[in-house]
């Protein structure tokens, strides 16, 4: 029979080896509620890179056309604090960057900059609000249509970084349908996208949500030729992933990394005739690092 003397020693070491196999982390098993939180004169310094590879075909040709574009741009965020429906307002610029186009014997590169835009945006990420207020955002010319990238494609994933509503623990899932006003003519584009909660990761000695999001969007429309004697049809299909870390203690996106595929058709019609037309598929592969946040630099 152990004496009351053993029995306290052995309980403690019973106690202290479960204690030494529990997890260390305290965290809620409910999960975290994840926000967008900043003090008004925030500001957080982008580098945001992105390479595409493209391929025309045209349609009953033989003829192949081969493509490559990339573009490499600064973007800053300064947040300017809540507004009185307690979102934020945010100012995005884009302070430097550059095109690259190399295809058919051709190597060009084009220089841009200085062009800034204001966001209305939720603590969960939705932005209601988005007017560009100097400059034009860098634009991609992709198969008859145009690829345009803005501020917040750095740092707000294009408007589909939301959070859900609820907490949320690793592996948790969740949907909708982001609502991101365009910058140039204000129109409304319905992005609907799926998320997942991955786990944590270590980003700049900081513990990080890493999360997925998949998108998939198809776009149609028509434009008349100059003199009206054409119609060309467009229509435009992205299935897009991306991988994301959030650090819930400074609320920004620290890093985003994203590969989208693209197809875009073009079927040209005059009197009530098909003429021809071009398939244009193509890979985009994008980065965004957060590289300073209030001036002190960040490595991941």
């Amino acid at each position: 029979m152990l004496r009351p003397r053993m029995f306290g020693t052995a309980f403690a070491a019973l106690l202290a080896a479960l204690l030494g196999a529990a997890p260390t982390s305290c965290g809620d098993p409910a999960g975290e509620l994840l926000r967008y939180r900043h003090s008004r004169g925030d500001k957080a310094v982008y580098q945001f890179d992105l390479s595409c590879r493209a391929e025309v075909k045209e349609e009953g040709g033989p003829r192949r056309i081969q493509a490559e574009m990339s573009v490499e741009m600064e973007c800053l965020a300064h947040f300017l604090g809540e507004t009185a429906s307690r979102d934020w307002g945010i100012r995005g610029e884009i302070s430097s960057g550059v095109i690259r186009f190399k295809g058919e014997g051709k190597d060009e590169s084009l220089s841009f900059g200085e062009m800034s835009a204001r966001y209305i945006v939720s603590p969960r990420g939705e932005v209601s609000s988005a007017r560009l207020t100097s400059g034009d955002p860098p634009t991609l010319f992709f198969g008859g249509g145009t690829l345009a990238f803005g501020p917040e494609d750095a740092f707000l994933l294009g408007g589909a970084a939301i959070f859900p509503e609820k907490p949320i623990k690793k592996g948790d899932r969740w949907e909708g349908s982001a609502r991101a006003p365009g910058l140039i003519k204000g129109e409304i584009q319905e992005l609907p996208y799926e998320s997942v909660l991955l786990g944590e990761e270590n980003f700049g000695g900081t513990v990080c949500q890493k999360i997925k999001t998949t998108r998939r969007r198809e776009l149609g429309g028509s434009e008349r030729s100059p003199d009206g004697s054409g119609v060309a049809h467009i229509k435009l299909k992205i299935s897009q992933t991306d991988t994301w870390l959030f650090d819930p203690e400074r609320g920004v996106i620290m890093s985003i990394e994203g590969s989208a595929r693209v197809l875009v058709t073009t079927e040209v019609e005059q009197g009530g005739q098909k003429l021809g037309g071009t398939a244009t598929s193509g890979v985009i592969n994008a980065r965004s690092v957060l590289t300073e946040f209030n001036g002190k630099k960040i490595t991941g």
